[in-house]
């Protein structure tokens, strides 16, 4: 790495298992990508929030974000003078997100930011571009540029398989601390529901006054049962 230049931090990725090189990146292909800039401070934390009720949260504005929280103003002029040196465009401006969109040629986006792109393919994920290096960027804009997206476009999430539905049930149970009827049903002892639908409330209440020990009181008779 030139002496002139700083390792992005955390910026270090890592290939997908199984991953093969097939070639270098098509030197002219167009690549956008989304660079994170510094805001003018950091975001406000959202804990205090948490005891209050909905009714009484109070949410910034987007303008409150971006007049407070936005883009530093010298770090956006820096960077689109770092763009322009490396035949970038700058595609978007957004303060609010503290965020920058520059685009160009796959040969100029290698030198800007000290990578190599490579194709690769991967048995799950098919064909994909992909760095290997730590981004790098050029002493005058250390500290205003926080990230850079776009350089690696695998896919990062995969589906997991579906579990049987009699497990992903059991599951659900054992995780919600709530119950459906049927459940409390047989927590309690009530009966069948649809063997007892076509029987009155009152033998109903026999029922489930018998199955618990308690007994109707001597001389109620249950009334008939019409159909």
């Amino acid at each position: 790495m030139a002496p002139n230049r700083a390792l992005l931090p955390d910026s270090l990725h890592h290939l997908p298992p199984g991953a093969r090189a097939l070639r270098a990146t098509n030197p002219h292909q167009w690549l956008a990508l989304t660079i994170g800039v510094r805001r003018k401070r950091a975001l406000p934390g959202l804990a205090g929030l948490d005891p209050l009720l909905p009714a009484q949260r109070r949410y910034l504005s987007l303008k409150e974000i971006e007049d407070n929280y936005g883009s530093e103003l010298a770090s956006v002029t820096r960077i689109e003078t770092f763009a322009r040196a490396h035949r970038l465009v700058v595609t978007r401006d957004d303060r609010a997100t503290a965020t920058l969109e520059l685009a160009g040629t796959v040969a100029d986006v290698n030198a800007a930011f000290g990578v190599n792109l490579l194709d690769y393919t991967q048995a799950q994920m098919g064909s994909f571009h992909a760095r290997t290096q730590e981004v790098s960027v050029p002493a005058e804009v250390q500290g205003d540029i926080t990230g850079v997206f776009g350089l690696n476009n695998h896919a990062v999430l995969t589906r997991r398989p579906r579990l049987p539905t009699a497990r992903r049930a059991s599951l659900a149970q054992a995780r919600r601390p709530w119950f459906v009827p049927g459940e409390l049903a047989k927590v309690y002892g009530f009966p069948d529901a649809m063997r007892m639908a076509n029987v009155s409330p009152c033998l109903s209440s026999a029922a489930v006054s018998k199955r618990r020990g308690s007994p109707i009181t001597s001389g109620a008779s249950p009334a008939r049962s019409r159909m």
